[in-house]
């Protein structure tokens, strides 16, 4: 609700913020509504230029102009007193689930949103041949790969033990910028 989901709402014990972040160039513009159980995100994500020069920790022009996102945090402390967040978020054991089903409405839902689960280590992420679509999804840990705009890559089941969080990403190209307006709704875990 409203941007944050609440541990005790879950058997599970997910708890962290949902928020929105995006490059440089594809935040100009960009908003989000995050109120109610909707996670919402509206703009253009940037084209990429293939002539400009990365600004570390980005390698390349397509870290550089990487497109936008909604992110979940998995384990995100409380302060027992506060009640606020505290601190960054911490890894979260997902052993016990096979991946997450949530999904995705809106008037401008790119083709081109990739669903991606990060750990301190890198990110593992659906290939092409799996694509997001407008409704209901499902993926799995065994759908994702490191490198997934590639062939191969290891596969997402090694990441389940220290999920930081998971994430919508509209990914760019280097030809034209990627317009977008959606919602990511009905969040899920799957258990094995």
């Amino acid at each position: 609700m409203d941007g944050w989901v609440d541990g005790a709402s879950n058997v599970i014990g997910i708890q962290g913020a949902v928020f929105s972040y995006a490059d440089n160039a594809s935040s100009v513009g960009m908003t989000s509504n995050f109120t109610g159980t909707n996670a919402c995100i509206a703009g253009s994500a940037a084209k990429v230029d293939l002539m400009c020069t990365p600004v570390a920790p980005a390698t390349d022009c397509y870290a550089t102009f990487w497109g936008a996102a909604i992110s979940f945090n998995l384990n995100q402390p409380i302060d027992p007193v506060t009640g606020l967040p505290v601190g960054s978020r911490v890894p979260y054991d997902a052993s016990a689930l096979s991946g997450f089903a949530f999904e995705i409405s809106g008037n401008l839902v790119p083709t081109s949103i990739r669903f991606r689960v990060d750990t301190a280590n890198g990110e593992y992420c659906s290939p092409p041949t799996q694509p997001i679509t407008i409704g209901a999804n499902a993926v799995l840990f065994s759908d994702l790969r490191t490198e997934c705009w590639t062939v191969g890559g290891e596969p997402g089941e090694t990441a389940k033990s220290a999920l930081l969080k998971i994430t919508w990403q509209v990914v760019t190209n280097s030809n034209a910028q990627v317009p977008f307006d959606f919602c990511v709704s009905n969040i899920r875990a799957l258990l094995l």
